[in-house]
């Protein structure tokens, strides 16, 4: 995946939560989709208000396959909340599904 521009060597190393301009920052997306998307549900960030919100590091991919939904395909937020998560339980079935046919050796 070379667009993701290696989010990771921007990142310190076992920092686990940023901060909100350090999200956004590193997402390279408007401040106001970013509140946006969590106002949606598309991300739950820890604290109470938009000064001491905190974002685990592991959504920068999700805000980044949001902002590619949004662009590539016009998809509203609410909509990106819905796809994406449905994305995210069919990556956790098919794991499973994996395991499964590992222990039966198929």
């Amino acid at each position: 995946m070379a667009g993701n521009d290696d989010l990771g060597g921007q990142l310190i190393a076992g920092e686990s939560l940023l901060d909100l301009p350090r999200f956004v920052s590193l997402c390279r997306i408007e401040r106001s989709l970013l509140v946006e998307m969590i106002e949606f549900g598309v991300l739950e960030p820890e604290g109470e208000d938009p000064a001491s919100w905190r974002l685990p590091v592991r959504d920068l991919l999700r805000v980044r396959r949001a902002a590619r939904l949004r662009r590539d395909l016009g998809v509203n937020t609410p909509g990106i909340a819905v796809i994406l998560d449905l994305l995210e339980q069919r990556e956790r079935l098919l794991a499973k599904l994996e395991r499964l046919e590992n222990l039966l050796g198929e």
